[in-house]
């Protein structure tokens, strides 16, 4: 089912049709961004016309991250509609400092004050505290679901990579291993994404597990869909599975298979859709 459209007054729709000015060159990306400025220069303004073309329009979203340059399709990969995390919870849960993303954004370095929080899930600040290394940009694309060239250069790959999983420092488990920690989300009262590689029937899947208040979203990421493999996995965790369907992303021919778990409006993110039928009938083996 598709989000109502807005009438054309709105902000959202004058939202939407600046990305589509801006995707065939009717409007400069300068322009469209300096409409996202709060009075103190800072983009804390909601951008909802993301979400909407995310849900609705998921060509024009790639094609309009394609036409930005590298700094600003930065600025929209890091916002928290797509992140799902402000900035705030990335230094919370994951110690990637705010210095670290205004430098990767541009900004200048404000030597905030380090410190530790209670609200730590997992460490992932980089080993030169100056910079953004290789582990914090897989970890931004995985929560992104982009390659990680997307947020590297300004002509990026258009191919589907699983690579940067490795560079995580990543969970390698068992079936055995999956199962205990799908069981137990149901207590969990944080929001958290673990990259994984699950070691099954002498294969190896890369997995996106997102956790939040209880519900999870569990990805297969590879390239190439194997769904016979994706079928062993709603197998294995037939008695927590409430939905199954396709998640749709930058690259336009991949699909991460997706298995949601608890209460879908929890999880459910823009570019889900309810469409196996549709992943089968594309008879990739």
């Amino acid at each position: 089912m598709e989000m109502e459209k807005p009438s054309y007054e709105s902000p959202l729709e004058q939202g939407i049709e600046c990305i589509k000015k801006v995707t065939v060159g009717n409007m400069a990306a300068e322009e469209y961004f300096s409409k996202r400025i709060d009075a103190r220069g800072h983009y804390s303004l909601p951008w909802p016309e993301i979400t909407w073309v995310r849900h609705n329009d998921m060509d024009l979203y790639r094609r309009f991250l394609l036409k930005l340059k590298l700094h600003h399709r930065r600025i929209v990969l890091l916002r928290e509609e797509i992140l799902g995390f402000t900035q705030t919870e990335l230094y919370d849960f994951y110690g990637i400092h705010k210095d670290l993303t205004g430098k990767f954004l541009g900004r200048q370095k404000k030597r905030r004050e380090v410190r530790v929080s209670p609200l730590m899930i997992r460490n992932i600040t980089p080993i030169i505290k100056t910079d953004i290394d290789d582990r914090v940009i897989s970890f931004f694309a995985i929560l992104m679901r982009v390659p990680p060239s997307w947020i590297l250069f300004d002509e990026p790959e258009l191919e589907w990579t699983t690579v940067h999983f490795e560079k995580t420092g990543h969970h390698v488990v068992t079936e055995y291993e999956l199962l205990t920690i799908i069981k137990g989300i149901e207590s969990v009262s944080y929001h958290d994404v673990i990259p994984m590689i699950l070691n099954i029937r002498g294969s190896k899947l890369r997995l996106r597990l997102e956790v939040k208040y209880g519900s999870f979203l569990l990805e297969y990421a590879d390239a190439g869909l194997q769904l016979g493999a994706f079928e062993t996995l709603v197998n294995l965790l037939e008695p927590m599975v409430k939905k199954t369907g396709i998640i749709r992303t930058v690259i336009p021919n991949h699909l991460n298979l997706a298995i949601i778990g608890g209460d879908p409006a929890h999880i459910t993110p823009p570019e889900y859709r309810a469409d196996l039928d549709f992943v089968k009938s594309l008879r990739v083996e």
